[in-house]
């Protein structure tokens, strides 16, 4: 008699399910797109960067190259103090580290480099949180990049966002914070 693991079935179709709703959510946001021009700037920017959202929750290689597609021609046509700027530069943060395609340090790089840009629209006082996570986003980049002179940039990072976390009794994100420092020390 076969023995079926029905919790890893039920898992496995509820994440099929839901990548098919994401693929689904893609096609009406493609489908939308000619509608809706540059000039209705709010739906505009709402459009397009619901659209990389959901291409970057398929998480396939050709979806993920698409959103980082998306997200960069809509960062030429934003200015670089706007709140979608940076919301952008820290969505093409998290895209080129979930990249798979081309070399990954380089899609480091880029990742590394879009957190960096997103950090100073960040209020640490107002969104203490998510200035927290952009903190632990960058330090895990620059773990991955393995380059020994962005070590006390790292550090700074990663001490930054443990504090946060901490004060706020986050403990996922604690963990996270804790796993970049344990790769650090297996550079």
């Amino acid at each position: 008699m076969n023995s079926i693991d029905l919790e890893s079935l039920f898992s496995e179709l509820h994440r099929q399910k839901e990548n098919e709703e994401w693929v689904l959510c893609t096609e009406l946001c493609k489908k939308a797109l000619p509608e809706v021009s540059f000039e209705d700037f709010k739906d505009w920017y709402a459009l397009r960067f619901n659209l990389a959202s959901c291409l970057l929750k398929v998480k396939s290689p050709p979806s993920v190259d698409e959103a980082i597609d998306c997200l960069t021609n809509m960062l030429g046509k934003l200015p670089e103090t706007s709140c979608e700027w940076m919301a952008t530069c820290l969505s093409l943060g998290y895209a080129y580290g979930q990249k798979t395609s081309g070399p990954r340090t380089q899609n480091m790089r880029r990742s590394a480099e879009y957190f960096r840009y997103a950090q100073p629209g960040i209020d640490k006082g107002t969104d203490p949180l998510l200035w927290a996570s952009i903190r632990t986003h960058l330090a895990a980049a620059l773990t991955e990049i393995g380059d020994a002179k962005s070590r006390p940039e790292i550090l700074a990072a990663v001490d930054d966002a443990e504090k946060v976390f901490a004060a706020h009794s986050c403990k996922e994100e604690l963990a996270e914070v804790r796993q970049v420092l344990r790769n650090l020390e297996r550079e």
